[in-house]
């Protein structure tokens, strides 16, 4: 060690050159590594959903969920497997020992979504194939409240999906998701004494709906050397079609739907979800970032971009901005930033005090002091970043005036 500091100390032209080195370096490593207020957490976990439509809690468990259990139990390294069923629907969570490396967890999602489709062979006809949700680490941190001053939820939906568009083209986006929608169903609604009336019974009208909305595949036909597709066009599409859905008596007559049953457009019920800002119904809008994203700059991206799209919207569509997770970001990082600037100016003071402060230790007393009362104000706001700083200030702090007081 001596030795090298001799060396430098001879060459003092190459010494300011690699210190300009590193510190110029060291910004731009700054300036362009990723930034965040909180290191992301891996959670090593998958669910599996099953879809049954029609069929009871009971059906559910020993028919569908049970087989697929069986099968999520048979993989290594699972911790827990917990399946919740209810009238239609089951999910099956599976979660791995936290041991496991993260290196591996990317295989062990493949292993499910194979399992899973070996199993979908064993369950009942009519029950969807099983569906591996694997991507809940992703972190939402920032969310939107889109709102539509006398707009309906389907309208609200298709601009929210239009802003989802435009705003996955902005780098350092990964997903987006958009909640509390609510989709609109036709409700068909009669009485058996309407369809006896006219000699119909009700699985004539429900095949009758399957049929009319089923997607056909007409097959094509050769135009010469050109070989053309043919398309069938559903026999519903709006609720007028639905209503003049002509429906096959026994005696050979045509009824219309409409004559024997009532036709209504709403919104499917129950609510599941619901959102509201200041009391006015709105849609969610959260937004997970790569995990390499530069935080900060990806929110100003994305804030213009939100901004130049909502001027294209009508009158009375608004982005409210609930929570910017970049805005987080910049305000712990700038803290930091200031505290550690401020910390090393201290340290570089009382080394140069006079010689009023004695000893070692009542240097490092004062130092010590001087820092952490300046993370006096930010211990109403407190952060991780901040109290880290705040410890290795002190030692760092300690270290200095046991050595160099």
């Amino acid at each position: 060690m001596e030795r090298l500091t001799r060396f430098f100390m001879q060459r003092r032209t190459l010494f300011w050159t690699l210190m300009a080195g590193i510190i110029l370096f060291g910004f731009i490593s700054y300036v362009r590594m990723p930034k965040l207020e909180d290191p992301a957490v891996p959670v090593k976990q998958a669910s599996v959903v099953l879809i049954y439509p029609g069929a009871d809690t009971h059906t559910m468990e020993l028919e569908v969920a049970q087989p697929v259990e069986d099968a999520m139990r048979s993989l290594p390294d699972i911790r827990k497997i917990k399946t919740e069923c209810r009238p239609g629907q089951a999910l099956i969570n599976v979660e791995f020992n936290i041991e496991m490396p993260m290196e591996e967890l990317e295989q062990h999602f493949d292993m499910i979504r194979r399992k899973a489709g070996d199993v979908a062979m064993l369950l009942p006809q009519g029950c969807y194939d099983p569906i591996v949700v694997d991507d809940m680490m992703d972190v939402y941190g920032i969310f939107y409240a889109f709102k539509g001053d006398g707009y309906d939820y389907p309208e609200m939906e298709k601009y929210a999906k239009l802003l989802r568009r435009e705003l996955l083209s902005v780098p350092g986006v990964k997903r987006i998701n958009i909640g509390a929608t609510r989709g609109e169903v036709l409700n068909v609604e009669f009485t058996p004494d309407q369809l006896a009336r006219n000699g119909l019974m009700p699985t004539q009208v429900m095949m009758a709906l399957q049929s009319a909305t089923k997607t056909i595949d007409a097959g094509s036909i050769n135009a010469g050397p050109d070989r053309v597709s043919v398309d069938v066009d559903h026999a519903v599409a709006t609720e007028e079609d639905l209503a003049n859905l002509l429906l096959d008596t026994p005696e050979g007559k045509k009824v219309r739907l409409a004559d024997v049953a009532r036709i209504t457009r709403t919104y499917s019920t129950p609510q599941r979800n619901a959102f509201y800002v200041n009391g006015v119904p709105a849609l969610t809008f959260a937004v997970a970032l790569e995990n390499s994203a530069i935080v900060p700059e990806v929110g100003k991206a994305i804030d213009a971009k939100v901004a130049e799209v909502m001027r294209r919207f009508p009158a009375g569509m608004e982005a409210e901005k609930i929570f910017f997770q970049p805005d987080k970001v910049s305000d712990a990082v700038e803290g930091f930033m200031l505290n550690l600037l401020e910390s090393v100016l201290i340290v570089i003071v009382v080394q140069r005090c006079d010689n009023r402060i004695r000893s070692g230790s009542d240097c490092g007393s004062v130092v010590s002091d001087i820092v952490e009362s300046r993370h006096y104000p930010a211990a109403y706001f407190p952060r991780r970043i901040h109290c880290g700083h705040g410890y290795a200030g002190r030692q760092c702090s300690g270290d200095n005036g046991r050595h160099s007081c």
